[in-house]
């Protein structure tokens, strides 16, 4: 009788169980909870899509080389904004140029985010000058180029021990400078060197094709001294002239000739230039 009672209970519970699998309120119940589940998803996916902006993000355009003027234009016409946050001075660009500028051109921002902007400086750095005389003239061009001036011209002299720094002048005025002066950065100097052998001879060098930056340094390390430059245009400014390209020399490459002699260069942007010696009435040709 025991184990009929059981089976009978058994029988029971298994039919209102599936008697509430069937039952409508379940299913609506369920139905309900997905449909809740799909409009919260939704509505997720509608806030953050209004809140990201998405689909709505702007290119930054290119502003270096450009005025903050020209800058504020350009960016007003996508709906952006601009900082200046610091200038600094190269002498490539010209005063006031947008130097540097973030987030990079090419980005993808948001309608109103702010473009930071680095510009030119309208004046030259000032430097400080340190009187290097006593120093070798590799060491004192190294250290002079490090610290943003042009050793733009040599010239030697005798003295007890080659090679020695004897006096710093800036060419701008020809003058000595001091320990500790103030000078703007670039500034062209001449530095004057010692040597020890008369008669001493060199080989000029190749300067066809070198910068006019390379050409000054050539003429240092060989012991010569920079005489005429002449340029086949006239560079716009000290940035310009770093630009131009020896194409002629005299004294000619391979010749030998004394320290300290003045080299002549001829300089043209063209890097390609050719000098071509014209030839003369009374010359003969075999």
């Amino acid at each position: 009788m025991a184990t009929k009672k059981t089976t009978k209970k058994q029988s029971a519970g298994g039919g209102t169980f599936l008697r509430f699998i069937k039952s409508r309120f379940l299913w609506l119940n369920l139905l309900a909870a997905v449909l809740a589940g799909v409009m919260i998803c939704l509505g997720v996916l509608w806030w953050l899509k209004a809140y990201t902006r998405h689909g709505e993000a702007i290119e930054v355009p290119d502003l270096t080389g450009l005025y903050v003027e020209e800058a504020e234009i350009l960016l007003k016409e996508r709906n952006l904004s601009y900082e200046l946050i610091d200038s600094v001075y190269r002498r490539s660009l010209r005063p006031g140029e947008i130097a540097e500028q973030s987030p990079a051109k090419g980005s993808f921002v948001k309608k109103n985010r702010k473009i930071y902007l680095i510009i030119n400086a309208k004046s030259k750095r000032m430097v400080r000058f340190g009187d290097l005389k006593g120093e070798s003239f590799r060491k004192a061009q190294s250290n002079y180029r490090n610290s943003g001036f042009v050793v733009d011209s040599i010239e030697h002299k005798p003295a007890p021990y080659a090679d020695e720094v004897l006096d710093i002048r800036l060419l701008a005025d020809n003058r000595q400078l001091q320990d500790g002066e103030m000078i703007p950065e670039g500034s062209s100097l001449i530095l004057v060197v010692g040597k020890t052998e008369e008669g001493l001879e060199v080989v000029i060098p190749v300067f066809r094709g070198a910068t006019y930056e390379q050409a000054v340094a050539m003429v240092g390390q060989h012991g010569l001294t920079l005489g005429a430059t002449s340029f086949d245009k006239e560079p716009a400014d000290d940035a310009d002239r770093l630009l131009y390209y020896v194409y002629r020399q005299e004294p000619h490459a391979g010749e030998s000739v004394g320290i300290g002699t003045r080299v002549d260069l001829w300089f043209s942007k063209d890097k390609n230039k050719r000098y071509v010696e014209k030839k003369t009435d009374d010359e003969e040709f075999f």
